[in-house]
């Protein structure tokens, strides 16, 4: 569920399963996601039926979705929680997630901020060098953010080096059991470099 889309505004939840759309299950081993996202795409205003497994739910849940644009912004939220403690979500590492997230940040920092938020609960992940960016803002100095090693590429490190934004204040990360990928790769460059 794409957070401000229109099946998160249903109640449509990340971990949610579909295991049906308009009675066709999709659900098992072979079913590519492809054909899953062909089902559900179509054109702005018409329906689609879903059946949702739910953790905890014993019977399937049903929905029917009006389909709708699906925001692209990858910031759900940015304000201050008080005079100090700012906040901001991150639903997922798009393209333009950097560019969001300094324009984000660099509004906080002006409204006084000195201790920061990072909700990253149930991003599912995306552009790796959107997370490398994200964690330059708030690493001080140029330590190793994180490498990537493969048989046929060999080893690429990604250091931080630019000046961030909010390279000093306190930084506190939320994540859960769906955030994932460059989520994961953040948190952790975070937390090994003692930020």
């Amino acid at each position: 569920a794409m957070s401000g889309g229109p099946s998160n505004k249903l109640g449509i939840q990340a971990g949610d399963k579909i295991i049906s759309i308009d009675d066709s299950v999709v659900a098992g081993i072979g079913v590519a996601s492809e054909n899953v996202i062909k089902k559900l795409r179509g054109k702005k205003g018409t329906s689609v039926k879903v059946n949702i497994k739910r953790q905890g739910e014993k019977s399937l849940l049903p929905f029917t979705i009006i389909r709708d644009v699906i925001p692209v912004t990858s910031i759900d939220a940015s304000f201050m929680l008080d005079a100090h403690t700012g906040f901001i979500r991150v639903n997922k590492f798009a393209e333009q997630t950097p560019i969001e997230f300094k324009e984000a940040l660099a509004l906080l920092v002006n409204e006084g901020m000195q201790n920061l938020i990072l909700d990253l609960r149930a991003n599912p992940g995306g552009y790796l060098t959107g997370a490398v960016s994200i964690a330059d803002e708030l690493l001080p100095g140029t330590p190793l953010i994180v490498y990537t090693n493969g048989r046929s590429v060999g080893r690429n490190d990604y250091y931080a080096g630019k000046n961030g934004l909010f390279e000093q204040g306190k930084v506190v990360v939320l994540i859960n059991e769906y955030s994932a990928s460059a989520s994961e790769i953040l948190a952790g460059a975070l937390q090994d470099n003692k930020r």
